[in-house]
């Protein structure tokens, strides 16, 4: 779900005035240049992993706030879906883009019900097939005689 090769490119020279100031690139490639000093600095990228096996997740964790002193994202938000009993898979991304939590948890839930958004469809399935089944049953059971209250 992150972009491929997006992020921000920091200066890590002392003297610049852009010392540590966070620049968005849209296509990271190689080696990121100031634009104010035009010396080499740090690179830091929007990245993601999937945790466990299983078919549905259960879980999305975004982490954001990204500090290039101390090179660590400060914050996180975790988006659960409710539906799953016990862990399912776990999505976590890292992301130097997000800035504010309220941006973070729309991030999460947006990814989160993408992910699972064959789940609602299988259960929405599952659902009608019982119906259906039910439904056949009390058919059946009325064609051989069985008193069925309405």
């Amino acid at each position: 779900m992150s972009a491929k090769n997006r992020g921000i490119g920091y200066c890590t020279h002392v003297g610049c005035p852009a010392h540590f100031r966070a620049f968005v690139i849209q296509q990271v490639g190689g080696a990121f240049e100031c634009p104010v000093c035009v010396r080499e600095g740090r690179v830091e990228r929007e990245r993601a992993v999937r945790r466990n096996r299983e078919e549905f997740y259960s879980e999305v964790r975004i982490e954001y706030d990204f500090d290039p002193l101390e090179a660590r994202y400060r914050r996180c938000v975790v988006a659960t879906d409710g539906r799953l009993l016990g862990q399912q898979n776990v999505y976590t991304m890292w992301s130097p883009l997000i800035e504010s939590e309220r941006c973070a948890r729309e991030a999460a839930r947006v990814i989160l019900q993408k992910l699972n958004r064959e789940l609602r469809a299988g259960l929405e399935n599952a659902k009608r097939l019982s119906e259906q089944r039910c439904m056949s049953s009390r058919d059946q059971l009325a064609d051989e005689g069985w008193p069925i209250p309405s």
